[in-house]
């Protein structure tokens, strides 16, 4: 866009800022109809100019009135009928983002409008950039996808209103910017784009589950064509854990090549992730790597079982419940569904380690603050004290060993198996690492 021509339009649109009511809107549209264009649509939402809340509000509504011819010039690009609110608030968002604002302050307009963060949202911003970026120049174009990328990262992060839409919200947000930074162009920018895409699609709640997961490990492994390990050995392991990830969640393929896979891919991340140099992400990854282990089809289940047990208390030497609760009952939790199921050693001590394990999670998974996964490790203490039951002399065990002695006096009769009953739980759950 000439200096020209943008004078004109920020003019034009300062005079329908300034005429109150509808009389400024038919006034520019009956004056002067060809100005409404591509570039004046750019101009009313991307032109670092002041706009209060009212006046965002009637640009929103003049540009309802102006989609119409825009619509007719390009034929095949529809917006969705959406109202003037969620087009104010498109304005504000990309003003902000435009103007460096920083995360509190984003995160402050987001939270006044909750209400908007949702799938007409999604559809606006998609439509939108597909209506503005075919039309702007080459160095705009850019501008206008960064806007829309740096958004997506922005939405992505927040905390509150609806995970499943802001998810939604991200993923347009990264599709529309993985078409103006293409991998020949701007490599470095779409692998990044890449990854982010894959996030999200693992943690997709709408669409088809399976389709999600491919649409996953499609874009992890799009990233590594770029992120390889000699040049950027750190986003490869990262890469390459995102990847493990979700061969370990595939529902589609041959579940034992999935884990298979999994397992290769945590591997990889492992001779980057040293405990030394990444401490976190590599008690994560070895949180991982034990449960596709304790997961495992091929190989000898004894020894699968043996290093899940391992990996979890290698990921234990870094999560500790004071810095980090959540991980490390998740690990606990986790170690202890390996015990539960180790084949070697001695029964009843594999069998009473576990439920001290239980315990430890379920000090830090309680109802109150995480319903979910206090119910995720009550099942699988029921379980564990099922498989007890049956497989050793109960009374005499649950004496002689003080764990199961307190558990006892903790827990209700009715929470304990009758004998000859078949447990009704037939699976253990756990929580897969970040």
């Amino acid at each position: 866009m000439d200096e020209q021509r943008r004078k004109t339009d920020v003019n034009m649109l300062q005079a329908l800022l300034e005429n109150p009511g509808d009389s400024g809107i038919d006034l520019i549209l009956r004056a002067n109809p060809k100005s409404i264009d591509f570039e004046f649509v750019q101009t009313l939402y991307l032109e670092e100019v002041v706009l209060t809340r009212e006046s965002l509000l009637k640009a929103a509504k003049f540009f309802q009135r102006a989609i119409a011819p825009l619509e007719s010039a390009k034929g095949n690009y529809k917006l969705p009928a959406t109202g003037a609110a969620y087009l104010a608030f498109l304005a504000e968002v990309l003003q902000a983002v435009a103007r460096g604002a920083d995360s509190q302050h984003l995160y402050s307009l987001l939270r006044n409008n909750l209400d908007k963060l949702d799938q007409n949202f999604a559809q606006l911003l998609r439509h939108w950039a597909t209506l503005v970026i075919p039309a702007a120049k080459e160095s705009e174009t850019r501008r206008i996808a960064a806007l829309i990328g740096n958004l997506s990262n922005k939405i992505g992060r927040f905390p509150l209103g609806s995970k499943a839409d802001n998810l939604e919200i991200e993923i347009a947000g990264y599709e529309t910017v993985a078409k103006v930074f293409t991998r020949k162009d701007f490599p470095q920018e779409w692998a990044v784009m890449q990854n982010n895409l894959g996030n999200a699609y693992s943690d997709r709640p709408k669409g088809d589950k399976a389709q999600n997961i491919e649409q996953a490990i499609a874009c992890f492994e799009n990233a590594l064509q770029v992120r390889t390990p000699e040049q950027y050995p750190e986003q490869w392991a990262t890469l390459q854990n995102n990847l493990g990830n979700a061969y370990s969640e595939r529902l589609r393929g041959d579940p034992a090549d999935n884990l298979e896979h999994a397992i290769a891919c945590y591997q990889n991340a492992l001779r980057v992730r040293s405990r030394e140099a990444f401490g976190q992400e590599w008690a994560s990854t070895q949180n991982n790597l034990g449960r596709a282990y304790s997961r495992r089809l091929r190989g000898n289940r004894a020894e699968n079982l043996e290093l899940a047990v391992a990996c979890y208390h290698n990921a234990l030497q870094v999560y500790n419940r004071k810095v980090f609760p959540r991980r490390w009952a998740t690990t606990q939790n986790n170690l202890a569904n390996a015990y539960c199921e180790l084949l070697r050693g001695n029964r009843a001590e594999n069998l009473e380690y576990a439920v001290t394990c239980y315990q430890r999670a379920l000090q830090v998974r309680t109802r109150e603050a995480f319903p979910l996964q206090w119910a995720t490790t009550q099942r699988n203490l029921g379980r564990c004290l099922s498989i007890a039951s049956k497989a050793i002399r109960w009374k005499m065990w649950k004496w002689r060993s003080p764990a199961i002695k307190m558990l006892y006096k903790s827990i209700p009769a009715s929470n304990f198996p009758k004998p000859g009953l078949r447990s009704k739980f037939t699976s253990v759950g756990s929580t897969v690492g970040g």
